[in-house]
């Protein structure tokens, strides 16, 4: 483990409640009257996740529990740092737990397997951020899982079962109070079909990126699957979207932090911002990042243009050009290798400086988000108005003050200091001074303090930027 993580990861191990027939595990639990039974006393057999025979922990029975908390506090014990806590929802319905009938325990039943996961964790007491990951669930889960995943979908782009299932499970979880949210890029279940493909690997990847959890996984047949790592043109598409993720994570834990407090997901189906509007409820491959962030995959092989439903309000494409009016439907490229995303104006996205590469505190061998402190690069999005605050509390407000048209000028006052009207930066950039790309209006400036954005002559946006370091950099990128 700690070799692991001098390497920026954490290490994560894998836990289930199944009980292999012939395993110490089965002697230890078997024994002792801990896995669900049959009416006639026996342990209730089936073929389980292994193709081979197996029983479930009877977690009705308080020494089945404390038996499963202990084997995941020795994995602690080992440095890991988590686990993916998996299955629980095989509870067959004619069985009998020391409950009583097990029908009566099979919608609990994964509540309970996510309840002894919290107390192993919890029990520990020594101050580490552990985490462990779900796939089923009941009334209860959302205040137990850290984080649930979308459960093994088949490597292709079948509508029952493929990428296009993602979005709306996830917009699901999230209405249910289920919002720290992954999938398994380019799926999992090959059996009996075709192996994902690279375009297939592409567009999972990129949908993975703008969720609130990216996860990789090599399928059941990794053999015939499409990884990450199988030329050079994937490995670097993968990497700059692994680099945009991480990127993101200022503002993907102030979405976490806000839907812990509100219950307001961090991915959020269109008819939750825009209800009045008819025409987004039928939508399903399409998601909010945050309330102001369009994300639209590709989820049709082949497509290289998709067509999106923009609802009420000016949206930017993420990677520039001209903003669009909505509500209107409109046809979008979609390369292979681009995922069609816009921001609504007036939002603020906060995100890392470039080099971030883990989260993992203390790594020798890549930087961690220690490395900037709050420095940010803030991306604002003018023509109206809008607020975002960090999980550690950094802030950023935006008023929109008047129209935008023409050159811009920008003047910015240091929190308890002067104000400054920023130039032209020069080759090497200095703090103050902007740059004009043309697409965007880049700011950089030190300190937390008020940007005010002048168009013809008047003001038309100003943006407080508040909390942080006297001396944190700020890069702040204008789309107007």
């Amino acid at each position: 483990a700690d070799d692991v993580h001098a390497l920026g990861f954490d290490f994560h191990i894998y836990f289930n409640p199944f009980i292999y027939e012939g395993s110490k595990a089965w002697a230890e639990t078997a024994n002792n009257g801990w896995l669900v039974k049959t009416a006639g006393g026996t342990p209730y057999t089936f073929t389980g996740a292994k193709f081979t025979t197996c029983g479930l922990l009877d977690l009705d029975n308080p020494d089945a529990r404390a038996w499963a908390v202990g084997k995941m506090q020795a994995g602690i014990a080992l440095g890991a740092d988590g686990w993916m806590n998996d299955f629980a929802e095989w509870l067959p319905m004619d069985g009998v737990t020391a409950a009583g009938p097990s029908y009566e325990s099979h919608n609990k039943y994964p509540v309970q397997w996510q309840e002894v996961a919290r107390a192993a964790i919890d029990g520990v007491g020594d101050g580490v951020e552990r985490l462990f990951f779900a796939r089923s669930g009941w009334l209860g889960t959302p205040q137990l899982a850290d984080v649930f995943w979308a459960g093994d979908q088949a490597t292709n782009y079948s509508l029952g079962d493929g990428v296009p299932t993602i979005v709306p499970q996830g917009i699901g979880l999230g209405i249910v109070g289920i919002s720290t949210f992954g999938h398994d890029i380019a799926g999992y279940q090959s059996a009996g079909i075709p192996g994902s493909t690279k375009e297939l690997f592409f567009r999972w990847t990129q949908l993975g990126a703008w969720s609130p959890v990216m996860r990789t996984h090599h399928g059941n047949q990794p053999d015939k699957e499409w990884s990450w790592e199988k030329d050079q043109e994937t490995i670097d598409l993968f990497r700059r979207y692994a680099e945009l993720h991480m990127k993101l994570v200022p503002l993907l834990a102030g979405l976490a932090t806000h839907a812990s407090e509100t219950g307001m997901p961090m991915w959020r189906g269109l008819a939750l911002h825009f209800p009045e509007d008819a025409a987004v409820w039928p939508i399903t491959d399409q998601v909010l990042l945050g309330d102001g962030i369009l994300v639209a995959p590709v989820v049709s092989e082949g497509a290289t243009s998709r067509e999106v439903y923009f609802p009420t309000g000016r949206w930017f494409p993420w990677n520039g050009g001209a903003a669009i009016e909505g509500p209107v439907r409109v046809s979008v490229d979609a390369p292979v290798t681009e995922i069609p995303v816009f921001v609504r104006a007036g939002a603020v996205v906060p995100m890392f400086p470039d080099g971030v590469m883990t989260l993992v505190r203390g790594s020798a061998a890549v930087p961690d988000a220690s490395s900037v402190g709050d420095d940010r690069e803030v991306r604002v999005f003018l023509g109206g108005s809008g607020t975002f605050t960090e999980a550690s509390g950094l802030a950023y407000t935006l008023e929109a003050l008047g129209p935008v048209a023409g050159a811009l000028g920008v003047s910015f006052t240091r929190d308890g200091g002067s104000t400054s009207e920023l130039m032209a930066c020069a080759a090497t950039p200095v703090s103050p001074c902007f740059e004009d790309t043309g697409a965007e209006f880049i700011a950089r400036v030190t300190g937390p303090g008020t940007l005010v954005v002048r168009s013809g002559g008047a003001d038309a946006a100003r943006l407080a930027v508040s909390g942080g370091a006297a001396d944190r950099a700020l890069a702040i990128r204008i789309a107007r």
